[in-house]
């Protein structure tokens, strides 16, 4: 899975612009990982701090029959000039085929997470924050009992904000499925003041219950160029994640 990026957006104009660059830059952050095969023995993976870099994945575990489970997840931190945030790969999520009866519980993988970053130069305008999860798919088990679920819980605080994000997703007709979430909203205020930090906390949890047959869930692979809904500003965001990006970071100056 490649990461999400945000290039450089110019507007065509009879003036000149000169770049107002900010440096988003990480200043920590961790994550922990928690898979649940249904009966109550978790496993834990904690990740401080959430690496740099590219896709990464830190959990990944099952358990044998009768409850045959296995959940994986991952999560690194990214920043250019134009985007912050967390990045998770594809293949992130959880399955299970319970064949011993109805005496377990659903498979669970959960994700805690929190990363800040401190601005070198003002970020913005105008700045959003926006979580792109643009494939989550699996199947649901055919017997009855049997459904998946994925929720996120997000908050951007710090210095600007924009509404949480509380999101699930619950499916319990047998068989295949695919759906996305994609939620952008301009920060308030709509920049990050230079010295001002940010955080972006949370919870993402992936669900599963397969009776009669497997139950999946996960993000689906992601070639980097999954469209976004218009406005343009936006349509260069791609990849599994949350984070903030400016758009029309630039000064204007008037060319004699």
């Amino acid at each position: 899975m490649q990461s999400y990026h945000v290039g450089a957006l110019l507007l065509g104009a009879a003036v000149g612009f000169v770049p107002a660059l900010a440096a988003p830059v990480f200043s920590g952050g961790a994550a922990s990982f928690i898979f649940d095969p249904g009966d109550g023995n978790t496993t834990t993976v904690n990740a401080s701090p959430i690496p740099a870099g590219g896709p990464v994945t830190q959990l990944n575990a099952g358990s044998a029959a009768p409850l045959a489970a296995s959940g994986a997840a991952g999560m690194w931190h990214l920043e250019t000039a134009d985007l912050f945030g967390l990045n998770l790969p594809s293949g992130t999520g959880v399955s299970q085929y319970d064949t011993s009866g109805d005496a377990n519980a659903a498979a669970t993988v959960t994700i805690n997470f929190t990363a800040t970053w401190t601005m070198a130069g003002a970020f913005g305008p105008v700045a959003f924050g926006y979580a792109n999860f643009p494939q989550i798919s699996g199947a649901v088990g055919s017997a009855p009992g049997s459904f998946v679920q994925f929720e996120l819980q997000a908050n951007w605080s710090g210095g600007a904000t924009r509404t949480p994000i509380n999101f699930s997703y619950l499916n319990s007709t047998p068989g295949g499925f695919s759906t996305s979430l994609f939620d952008v909203e301009e920060l308030t205020p709509n920049f990050i003041a230079n010295g001002a930090s940010e955080t972006i906390s949370g919870l993402i949890r992936f669900t599963a219950r397969g009776l009669g047959s497997e139950s999946a869930i996960s993000l689906g692979q992601d070639a980097g160029t999954t469209p976004v809904p218009e406005p343009e500003e936006w349509a260069a965001i791609a990849g599994a994640g949350l984070g903030v990006f400016a758009w029309q970071r630039r000064r204007q100056r008037r060319i004699a």
